[in-house]
């Protein structure tokens, strides 16, 4: 009661890792926890309310993903990052609230958790170690964590206009996980072998996982500013400058 925020950034989520795996925490998390949050909230008056949604909530898709698509999760994580932003939507239409739903492929760059891809294979680049790639065919839109910032920026500014919107937050262009570490390899300028090694998990990897970020160019007025190389190379600077907090 004694907290009255004008701005609600929700991004607390769990089960995006493989490691990640516990069904009753991912709901309890990922939907149960927005739909404290926004309960909260709906008992005082707040400017925007913008809630961290997640590519997983689309499924497999065979081209670029819409925020109009039909959410087909094929993961729990996915079902459940559903659930809460369509929670999130119904609330806004009911209410005439301004909340919105910022849809996040694949962020990279500084504190990231040292099992996600990009960070896994620096890390492994500055400690003169081999990489194990799995997977190395599955695709992903990454999205540099500055450009992700500046679509959080961009939706402070666009409030006025936004109640119950999705928006997909990505890179517009996929990339291998194979084609990643040759780019983070090459970056690094070290010579480090590539071990490719069988899939974590049985689930299904899609041949395009890529956002249609059409609509938050529009609406948002947003787009990345770095492409992957440039991105790739300020992780990298990071990694190397702040290696003392993972080894």
């Amino acid at each position: 009661k004694r907290i009255s925020p004008d701005v609600i950034l929700h991004a607390a989520t769990y089960g995006g890792h493989l490691t990640q795996d516990n069904p009753s925490r991912i709901l309890k998390t990922n939907f149960g926890g927005t739909v404290n949050l926004l309960d909260s909230c709906l008992k005082r008056d707040f400017g925007l309310f913008i809630n961290t949604g997640s590519s997983s909530e689309y499924g497999i898709k065979d081209c670029p993903m819409r925020e109009s698509d039909l959410l087909e999760p094929v993961t729990l994580y996915g079902v459940s990052k559903a659930a809460a932003s369509i929670y999130c939507q119904y609330i806004a239409k009911k209410n005439s609230l301004p909340i919105v739903t910022l849809r996040l492929f694949s962020p990279y760059g500084y504190f990231d958790d040292e099992s996600r891809a990009v960070s896994q294979i620096i890390l492994s680049c500055l400690k003169n170690k081999m990489v194990n790639i799995f997977s190395p065919d599955s695709v992903r839109d990454f999205i540099f964590i500055d450009d992700v910032v500046g679509a959080y920026e961009k939706a402070l500014g666009n409030s006025s206009n936004m109640s119950a919107g999705i928006f997909n937050i990505g890179s517009g262009k996929q990339c291998s996980i194979k084609k990643l570490a040759g780019k983070i390899i090459g970056a690094v300028d070290k010579n480090i072998a590539v071990k490719y090694q069988k899939k974590l998990s049985a689930r299904t990897e899609p041949k395009s996982w890529v956002a249609d970020i059409s609509k938050s160019r529009q609406w948002l007025k947003w787009e990345p500013r770095f492409n992957m190389d440039k991105g790739l190379t300020k992780s990298i600077d990071w990694f190397r400058e702040n290696k003392r907090f993972y080894f």
